[in-house]
């Protein structure tokens, strides 16, 4: 984690509780890969993946992981410097149902 005289620098990691209840349902595999996505993303929480910025929403990303057959999705708050983690599903049809736009 990185300081500087302008203060904390580092990330902090919001899970919400559907996410929670995403990440509980995993196999343990799956989990610890997920668990390292999010601790990676706190270094840098910002994609070089083109295809990662989810479009029509504002800062918010989905990865794929675990032989691209899982979406990690978060979001990134700049003012409070936070990564949320919105969802972390296998890939279905149903993945994306339900999530607002914005």
């Amino acid at each position: 984690m990185a300081s500087s005289w302008l203060g904390d620098e580092s990330w902090k990691p919001e899970i919400l509780s559907g996410a929670q209840h995403d990440l509980d349902k995993l196999p343990a595999a799956v989990r610890r890969e997920a668990m390292q996505l999010l601790a990676d993303l706190l270094d840098d929480p910002f994609s070089k993946d083109p295809k990662a910025k989810m479009e029509g929403y504002r800062d918010r990303y989905r990865l794929y992981f675990y032989g691209d057959r899982y979406r990690f999705i978060y979001e990134i708050s700049r003012q409070q410097r936070r990564v949320i983690v919105v969802r972390v599903r296998l890939r279905t049809r149903h993945t994306y149902s339900g999530m607002r736009k914005w």
